[in-house]
This record gives structure tokens, C-alpha cells and sequence, in this order.
């Protein structure tokens, strides 16, 4: 009966630790590769036992295999568990330990019986005392680090309350009282069938009790990794999405929230064609047939509608999902919000637009004002002569207003090319605003009422008073023009504190400042809104075809700038 429960013994440490190995090439890890080891050598040592029933109590080569094999195993299981319930076990402990026991047993097997017969001894009995001295001293060795390998497991069964541990626990605590019974059963050559039914026995529960341990490791390090990806998913501000091969919405993470306006959980089930605005129907639907046929997307540019109806701009990657066999799953992918950087964009070229026509503007409008000086001078020479009739008087007059005019037209082109000569100094705005309005009364006629709401104190700041003369003027001309029937003009003033738009130092913190404001409002029809981004741009007039300059707001632009 007795090799059959050793044949047994063999393939449970065989299977479990073909187990380890599997477990290990899956999930590469370095206890399941040392439990992995241990259990393939046990198997091998076992064998040796079984190979040597008959030889129990002789000097036998293959049992000092056995011995040294025994001691290799021990440290492969203590570094493995240590791994496995998180401890570090310095390698130089591994070369005291084998480095010692080794030597140790084929001193104790070999040299020793010879020493102890020079010494004296019957020479029947020296192999047997170095035998069962060697037995005595490897199987403290063993002892010990088997019953380390109990307290781990105990301190790890109360830390987590795993049910690998409380197994590995329960038959550990016979793992470590049965070494030293080897001595012992040597002493009294004393080998029971029942030893070695429950060597199997602890050997199984033990072996079962490491597999769910490292079983339970690996759940836990996968919890961890799925725990890292959701955070990373949920708290990133880029849409992450997956649809079915209809286009409906699998998974979405929270930015659907704030790009969409919608909670997550509200658009699944939802075709993505449900998101978008009509004239990127045909394009979106032919970029997600290409998805599905293979083709992957990296920043596709569209415009989807959010849940209040506004437009947003996204960039969107994707790729199709497949299964093993590789039929279509659906697609999955990212989106990210573009609409403020297309803003940007946009504000960019149209600030490089305007800074090219101002430069050729203000080009222009230089040379054709130094023009324009020469022959308004001359026709002040002209008027005072005497040889002027009254008609020649008249035409000359006409021209000068033409002339002045011209000037008028030029002064404002420089203005807006910001190449005009400032003058700054210090300024209150309420004797920009007060002092003006005389004039604008009758520029504006009676049918429009002047409303001035201006702050009490004074608004100290530095400026041109002649270009913010020109400000309020053009901004009052531009509301006359939008009130043909009459209404109201208002103009207010005042301070505020807030950050401004500039730093002047890098150095230190933004600072909130106080800022005065000029407020100029009135009750006209208003800019149409296909017209409304180009107000501020060179020749765009908000009037009637023939009427305006097209410069009013682009002068006031070019100031404020």
C-alpha cells in the first residue's frame, strides 16, 4: 500500500506543480514560478523515496540526493510564499542556507562515519549516528523555515481573511510538525502506512490552499489594474466610447456629461447619428462605414449638437472591435473637444488677417495722406488770391471738402493700422465722455435722446484724447445709422475690479486691478448675424449697400487695441 500512496504523493506534486507553471505563463510572477519549481523537484524526490523503499537506514547515494534535493526545495517554497504574502527574503540568506546544508550532508553522509570510527566508534553504528545527526540537523533547518512560512500565512489569513490562507493555515501546521518526525522514524525504523497518508493529505490541502492564494493574488492585482483603468476612464476629459455595429452607444464615460449635456447612462442605446446636425450626416455615416470595414480613424473632425442645441466642434479616433474569429463587434474609441481651440484658431487668422490689411492700410493711407497735405495746402493758397472768381471759389471749397474728408478717411485707416502718432496722458473719462456730448447732439439729430449714466467719481486713466474722442463718435454714428425712426443712445461710466487680460510681469502672482469702462448702447435693430463676427473687419459696413465707410468699428478696434 505504501508506493501507492508515494505514487499518489508524486502526481499530486506533479499536477500542482504543473498548475503553478500554467498559472505562471498566463500571469508571470515570481512565487508561482518558485511554488512551480518546488513542487516539480518534490515530485522528483519522492520518486527517489519510492525508488529506495528497501534501503530505509543505509548508506544510500540517492537518499543524500534526496537530503540535499530537500533542502533546495525548502528554500524554492520559503522565497515563493514570502513572495506570495509580501515579504522580502534577502538572497544571501538563500546562499547561508544552502550554502551550509549542503556541504553539511555530504560531510554527515560520507567524511563523518570515518571520523567517528577513528575516534573509536563500533564501526556497525557510525553510518547509522552520522545518518540520524544529519537527519536531525536538515530537518531543523527544514522545520524552521516551514514554520516561517505558518506565520506568514496566519499573518496574512488575519490581515485579509482569504480562504487560500486559512486552508494553507490548517494544513501547514502538520507540514511542520511532520519534519521532524523523519528523525524520529529513522531512530526507531518506524514507517506506518498512516505517515504517509498524511503526508498526501497535507500535501493536497496545502497545495490547494497555494493555488487559491495565488488565485486570490492574481484577482486582486486584476481588481487593481481594472481599478487604475476606471479612474483613468472616468476622470478624463475626453470622451472614451464604444458603439455596436449600428452606431449605438455601448459605453460612454463622464465627459459625455459636459461635452454632450448629458448623463452617460442617458445615451446609451442612442445612435450617434441622433447627435448630429444635418450637414454632417453623409460624411459622419461614411466615416463610421469605413471604421467598420477596417479602416482606423485618427482625428476626424466633426460638429455634433449638444442636448441645449448648441454646435460642438470634437476630433475623434476610432477603430473597429472584433472578436477572435474576427467578426464585427462594433467600434470603439476617443473624442475630444475642439471647440475652444477652433475658436482660437479662428481668432489667430483673423488677427492675422487684420494685421495684414492694416499694415497695407496703414501704408497706404501714409502716403496718401502726405498727398493729401500738399493739396490742401495749395488750396488754401489759391483761396487767397485775388484772381479767384466766385465760381472758382466754389469748386475750390468743394475740393477742400472732398480733400478734408479724404483726410478724415486716411486719419481713420491709420487709427486702425495702429501707425498713428499717440499722444498718452493722463485722462479722466468722465471729460471724454461729458464734453463730446454737446457735438453729438447734433450730429445725432433731435429724433435720438442722449441718455449719459457716468459714475460720480473721477476715472483716472491714460489715453489719447483725440482717439477716444474718435471711439465715442464712431460708435454714436454707427448707433444713428442702426435707429433711422429715433430711439434712445445711452453712454455709461465706471469702474470695476477684475483681471485684466494682460500680465505686465511674469514674476509675480495676477493681481486683481481696477479698470474704467466706457459702456456705449442704444435701441436700434442691431447687427444681422451673418454680419456679426466681421463687424470689427476693414470695409465690412453694418449699413445698407452705399452707405458707411465700412471703418467705423474697425477704427474703434484698432484704437482699443
Amino acid at each position: 500500500m505504501t508506493p501507492v500512496i508515494l505514487q499518489m504523493i508524486i502526481m499530486l506534486h506533479a499536477a500542482f506543480g504543473c498548475v503553478y507553471w500554467f498559472m505562471n505563463r498566463q500571469h508571470p510572477a515570481r512565487f508561482s514560478r518558485l511554488i512551480a519549481q518546488s513542487w516539480l523537484l518534490e515530485a522528483f524526490r519522492t520518486a527517489i523515496v519510492l525508488s529506495q523503499l528497501g534501503y530505509v537506514g543505509k548508506i544510500n547515494h540517492w537518499h543524500s540526493l534526496s537530503d540535499c534535493l530537500n533542502l533546495v526545495v525548502t528554500w524554492w517554497l520559503l522565497c515563493g510564499c514570502a513572495e506570495l504574502a509580501g515579504v522580502k527574503v534577502p538572497a544571501r540568506q538563500g546562499r547561508l542556507f544552502l550554502g551550509l546544508g549542503i556541504p553539511l550532508v555530504l560531510f554527515l553522509r560520507y567524511l563523518a562515519p570515518g571520523l567517528m570510527e577513528a575516534a573509536g566508534m563500533i564501526p556497525e553504528r557510525t553510518g547509522f549516528y552520522s545518518v540520524l545527526v544529519e537527519l536531525v540537523v536538515i530537518n531543523i533547518a527544514v522545520t524552521l523555515a516551514r514554520a516561517v512560512i505558518l506565520y506568514w500565512f496566519i499573518r496574512l489569513w488575519w490581515q485579509t481573511r482569504l480562504p487560500g490562507a486559512l486552508l494553507a493555515v490548517i494544513f501547514g501546521v502538520p507540514y511542520v510538525a511532520f519534519a521532524m518526525a523523519v528523525p524520529v522514524q529513522f531512530y526507531f525504523g518506524y514507517y506506518p502506512e498512516w505517515i504517509y497518508l498524511v503526508w498526501a493529505g497535507r500535501v493536497l490541502g496545502f497545495s490547494l490552499g497555494l493555488v487559491m492564494l495565488v488565485f486570490d493574488r492574481q484577482q486582486a492585482e486584476q481588481r487593481e489594474r481594472d481599478r487604475a483603468y476606471r479612474t483613468i476612464v472616468e476622470t478624463s476629459h475626453d470622451l472614451i466610447w464604444s458603439a455596436d455595429a449600428e452606431g449605438r452607444w455601448t459605453s460612454v464615460n463622464a465627459a459625455a456629461r459636459a461635452i454632450y449635456g448629458y448623463e452617460p447612462a442617458e445615451m446609451l442605446g442612442r445612435r450617434f447619428t441622433e447627435f448630429l446636425l444635418p450637414e454632417q450626416a453623409e460624411p459622419d455615416l461614411a466615416a463610421h462605414e469605413r471604421v467598420k470595414r477596417g479602416e482606423s480613424l485618427f482625428n476626424y473632425e466633426t460638429v455634433h449638437r449638444r442636448r441645449d442645441g448648441t454646435p460642438v466642434r470634437l476630433s475623434f479616433n476610432a477603430v473597429a472591435l472584433r472578436d477572435d474569429h474576427g467578426g464585427l463587434l462594433g467600434t470603439t474609441g476617443t473624442a475630444q473637444d475642439i471647440t475652444e481651440r477652433a475658436r482660437l484658431e479662428e481668432q489667430l487668422r483673423q488677427a492675422q488677417k487684420m494685421e495684414a490689411v492694416g499694415q497695407l492700410a496703414g501704408g497706404v493711407a501714409h502716403d496718401f495722406n502726405n498727398l493729401l497735405t500738399a493739396i490742401i495746402g495749395h488750396l488754401g493758397l489759391l483761396k487767397t488770391s485775388e484772381k479767384v472768381t466766385p465760381d472758382m471759389a466754389e469748386s475750390l471749397s468743394e475740393i477742400s471738402r472732398a480733400a478734408n474728408r479724404a483726410a478724415n478717411l486716411t486719419s481713420q485707416l491709420l487709427a486702425f493700422s495702429r501707425r498713428q502718432v499717440i499722444n498718452m496722458q493722463p485722462l479722466d473719462l468722465q471729460d471724454v465722455v461729458v464734453h463730446p456730448a454737446k457735438m453729438l447732439r447734433r450730429l445725432l439729430g433731435e429724433h435720438i435722446a442722449i441718455q449719459l449714466d457716468t459714475a460720480t467719481e473721477p476715472l483716472a486713466f491714460n489715453g489719447d484724447a483725440g482717439m477716444m474722442e474718435q471711439v465715442l463718435i464712431n460708435l454714436a454714428v454707427n448707433a444713428r445709422d442702426a435707429m433711422p425712426a429715433g430711439g434712445t443712445l445711452r453712454i455709461a461710466t465706471g469702474s470695476e475690479t477684475r483681471i485684466g487680460r494682460k500680465v505686465e510681469t511674469e514674476t509675480k502672482a495676477i493681481q486683481p486691478a481696477v479698470y474704467v469702462y466706457l459702456e456705449v448702447n442704444d435701441t436700434g435693430a442691431g447687427i444681422a448675424p451673418e454680419i456679426l463676427p466681421r463687424s470689427v473687419d476693414p470695409f465690412v459696413s453694418i449699413n445698407e449697400v452705399g452707405k458707411g465707410t465700412g471703418l467705423g468699428l474697425a477704427t474703434v478696434f484698432g484704437i482699443v487695441e
